[in-house]
């Protein structure tokens, strides 16, 4: 397939001459794990206990790009997956990089529609799938699909195989490699500016669209996010690091898939789990020694709510990282009270690996309240919306530009060329303010804005104090039509088990807060979940569907 990457050869020069890309793939960084500490665990899966060591690894990895290369795949096919976090995420991630072909992983939510759209466009040769998960059958949905997918001709399964399908627990046992001279597999190293990975934006408002990342941007991503954690990065060394990461997103998130690349350029332990559980992660801390802890907001908040949260010892964990959404300045304090931990964050998406991050070293309002500076070999400033650069303090759309933004949309020129103004900055369309230290505050979406007669309500600032709030769990706050406002602030919550929260509870929280009274939610609905894509981000159009049809409903 060719990419159409639109990046320049004069951006690789300028990018490698700065340091910033390094041309290595995440093989090189195994290949060279196993020579330096082959017997160190590399992975732990927490949920089944089952550990693979650095030599285990790289000998599985091998096995599974020697077998593909037998199937008939070629460097610059790509290869979907569609696996929770494990050690069979890993083994795959990691082949497929060794021999050239770009990944593409599928969240686990994905079903019919959706993952068919995405093999399709992706024109994959093959997928490599979980056997079940939570009682459905993925190789039964892929082939139902694959008449309708005429490049999928190749089925992998985790976890057993029936006919017409390869199993990977089979594959990864058997000693293919000695039918090969030692090497073998130096011959399809990829050019580390080649597409290694196409990850799908998460279809909040609209179609997926493929986002195209290259390994120089992957590797240098992870490193980068590395550092923001307070940790030099031992990449090119042959050090042999103690850190034990655990990133509890799914991996096909870009910033857990930095947790996952951090421990395997630095020769360290990484900590997967099928799915986020608060207990099953505070075992785990204590179990395993976690040293950088890596989440979204709402599962530190659920972890700090465990009514059994004192009896862990997390004492072992230096830094949290979070990113995805705001995280209170009261949650932030919480946090480094009760764990003993540095709390960073920074601002990422899909079409950029890191934009922004703090540092150990910020105070708590920094971290809580900002996602920091740029990190090195980013820039990032703010337009108004004819695209004029706008002073500090003043609102408009984030737009980024370096090392970490993508290579482009897969199959779409048309919207790779209207995602970049003529100085090459992407458009994120998130809406944020550069204040007087330089560290960016984002405040929403450009669309995620409330206008109460006239007056502009940030939904993310308010959700902000929501979650602040000792009984709620989770929070979304969406406008609601109303025949003399326009529009009013609704809130959905999803309340701390056993606990019930009331409107009124909520607007004395804010107000004590200062909040101005009309940024209060002026309805509130409780619900025991928030309607989330597969990548984790609120699906806000249903909720505003939702409560626009509850109040036609009670009107009638």
């Amino acid at each position: 397939m060719k990419f159409n990457s639109i990046i320049t050869s004069d951006a690789i020069a300028k990018y490698v001459n700065e340091g910033y890309w390094r041309n290595m793939t995440l093989a090189d960084y195994l290949w060279r794990a196993e020579e330096v500490c082959p017997d160190k665990v590399a992975i732990i899966e927490a949920d089944t206990g089952k550990k693979i060591t650095y030599g285990e690894l790289a000998s599985a990895v091998r096995r599974v790009a020697l077998t593909l290369l037998a199937q008939g795949v070629k460097p610059g096919d790509v290869f979907s997956t569609q696996l929770p976090n494990s050690i069979n995420f890993c083994i795959m991630d990691y082949a497929l990089s060794a021999i050239g072909v770009v990944h593409n992983p599928l969240h686990m939510p994905y079903r019919g529609a959706d993952a068919k759209f995405i093999l399709g466009w992706s024109e994959s040769v093959g997928v490599t799938v979980t056997s079940e998960f939570k009682g459905f059958s993925y190789p039964d949905m892929i082939k139902e699909l694959q008449p309708d997918l005429p490049n999928l001709t190749r089925i992998w399964v985790a976890g057993g195989a029936d006919g017409g399908c390869t199993s990977l627990d089979e594959v990864v046992t058997s000693p293919v490699e000695a039918g090969y001279p030692s090497g073998y597999l130096q011959q399809f190293r990829p050019d580390p500016n080649n597409i290694a990975w196409l990850a799908y934006t998460s279809g909040t408002e609209a179609q997926p669209k493929g986002v195209m990342r290259t390994h120089n941007m992957m590797d240098y991503g992870a490193r980068a996010v590395n550092e923001a954690m307070g940790f030099p990065s031992l990449a090119h060394s042959t050090v042999v690091s103690d850190i034990v990461v655990f990133p509890m997103s799914p991996a096909a998130n870009i910033f857990a898939l930095c947790g996952v690349y951090i421990s395997l350029q630095n020769r360290g332990t990484l900590i997967v789990s099928q799915e986020f559980k608060p207990t099953l992660a505070l075992e785990s801390i204590e179990k395993y020694g976690v040293t950088h802890l890596m989440g979204v907001p709402t599962q530190i908040i659920a972890m700090l709510r465990e009514p059994d949260f004192d009896k862990y010892r997390l004492n072992s964990v230096r830094v949290y990282m979070y990113a995805g959404s705001v995280c209170p300045a009261q949650v932030v304090e919480e946090t480094r009270r009760r764990i003993g931990c540095s709390v960073v964050t920074c601002y990422a998406l899909t079409e950029c690996v890191i934009c922004t991050r703090t540092l150990p070293t910020d105070p708590v309002e920094v971290t809580a309240e900002t996602a920091g500076k740029p990190a090195p070999g980013m820039e990032v400033k703010i337009v108004d919306p004819h695209g004029n650069r706008l002073p500090p303090g003043q609102p408009g759309e984030i737009m980024a530009k370096g090392v970490c933004v993508m290579a482009g949309y897969l199959k779409r020129p048309d919207l790779t060329a209207k995602a970049f103004d003529a100085e090459g900055f992407l458009h994120t369309g998130d809406e944020g303010i550069i204040d007087e230290s330089g560290n960016l505050r984002v405040t929403g979406r450009i669309k995620d804005i409330i206008i109460r007669g006239g007056q502009n309500i940030s939904a993310k600032e308010v959700e902000g104090y929501l979650l602040s709030h000792p009984k709620v769990v989770n929070a979304a706050v969406v406008a609601m039509p109303d025949p003399k406002y326009g529009e009013k602030a609704c809130a959905f919550v999803v309340p701390r088990e056993g606990e019930i929260i009331t409107l009124e509870e909520i607007t004395q929280h804010m107000l004590a807060q200062g909040v101005a009274k009309y940024k209060l939610p002026e309805r509130v609905e409780i619900v025991s979940s928030i309607p989330m894509t597969p990548a984790g981000k609120v699906q806000k159009y249903i909720l505003r569907e939702q409560i626009a049809r509850k109040l036609q409903e009670e009107a009638s």
